[in-house]
């Protein structure tokens, strides 16, 4: 058994001297003894422990759970509460304090070493996962770095491809056949498809380390702000757009929002298809812990082979001819996710035809 040092903090002697005995016998050290709370306070900065046994009542101005939550807070050590009054409003201050324990007194000695033990793994379990999560912040940051570095290298050159091909155009237009002219807009298309792959990785960058701004919106006005940028898309491929009346208020960030219903909805015009009947459906379910929303069109549809693929970056359906990168959806997915919601395909929806995007939002922030 490793040798931790434990921190004592009880106001009555006798039992201060019982549960120091009961550790020793345990085989842990006794760091230090305090009575009371800016004492428990100050102990613990100089004396930095293990873990921490921390009576509730204390005598003087602080009481334990007050020097408990200025403990955790500055020195992040494990704190196992003592106390003697079971009492839900004493439960639930300690709660507060994100304690690693709680016993009751008087309590055995293989229930304090049971209680100690698993506090201390807990903590040590804590630690990695945070460790962990603070190198996964680093590689992504730097991920994030080199992905912009790399954009903007890769953007110089095009523009100098950009700029030779247009003067080849137009200062040798005389001397180029039909040929020739064609082989320069081909180099102009690539060009500009390039550019777009380099401005939508940049886009699907941004999408999950910008921070996002959670407030309740009213999804009927974030879904009529999306569908007015796609209005005459909508009125040019003669489209019936239904949007569901008794739409929620949500908690959510708006301009992301707004951005999957964008993506989906601009989805579906791509994919509508040559029908006489061609038609949008937007709405939303409450399935009781989050709301279910869903862009359906009349579309072409998705075969299950594709259903697993489309929602990665730079993946598009090969066999149909339609303007785009694939990335959208990749942003869909990145937005849906970091709503701590999930984003699936539906597809056929009837008659062989048709694709309806879900997408999830927990019910949490709704207004009444």
């Amino acid at each position: 058994m490793a040798n931790e040092r434990i921190m004592v903090v009880e106001d009555e002697w006798v039992i201060a001297d019982d549960i120091q005995r009961s550790l020793r016998n345990l085989g842990y050290t006794v760091s230090s003894l305090a009575a009371y709370g800016d004492k428990a306070v100050q102990k613990a900065e100089e004396d930095k422990p293990d873990l921490i046994l921390m009576d509730i009542v204390l005598k003087g101005e602080m009481d334990g759970i007050e020097a408990a939550n200025q403990i955790r807070s500055r020195f992040n050590i494990p704190i196992i509460y003592l106390t003697a009054y079971d009492n839900n409003a004493t439960l639930e201050r300690a709660k507060i304090t994100e304690p690693f324990g709680y016993m009751i007194k008087p309590f055995k000695e293989r229930e304090l070493h049971t209680t100690i033990e698993m506090a201390l793994f807990k903590h040590k379990i804590e630690i990695k996962l945070k460790e962990k999560s603070n190198e996964i912040e680093k590689i992504n940051k730097e991920l994030g770095d080199f992905v912009y570095i790399v954009s903007h290298d890769l953007k110089e050159p095009l523009f100098a491809i950009e700029g030779y091909a247009k003067r080849l155009a137009g200062k040798y237009a005389d001397k180029l056949d039909e040929k020739g002219k064609r082989y320069i807009n081909r180099i102009n298309a690539n060009v500009e498809i390039m550019s777009k792959r380099i401005y939508e990785i940049m886009e699907v960058m941004k999408s999950g380390t910008v921070k996002y701004d959670f407030v309740n919106n009213d999804i009927r006005a974030i879904i009529n702000d999306a569908v007015r940028e796609l209005e005459s898309k909508i009125k040019n491929n003669r489209i019936k757009l239904i949007i569901q009346d008794d739409l929620p208020t949500v908690n959510c960030d708006s301009k992301r929002i707004k951005n999957v219903f964008l993506n989906l909805a601009s989805n579906a015009i791509k994919f509508i298809g040559n029908d006489n009947q061609k038609e949008i459906k937007i709405g939303c379910s409450n399935g009781g812990d989050c709301y279910k929303f869903f862009v359906e069109d009349t579309g072409i549809g998705i075969q299950p082979e594709h259903r697993e693929h489309i929602f990665k970056i730079f993946t598009r359906l090969k066999h149909v001819e339609a303007e785009g990168t694939g990335v959208g959806l990749a942003i869909v997915k990145k937005i849906v996710e970091l709503h701590k919601g999930k984003v699936w395909v539906e597809s056929p929806v009837k008659d062989n035809r048709g694709t309806r995007f879900c997408f999830t939002i927990p019910v949490l922030g709704k207004l009444e």
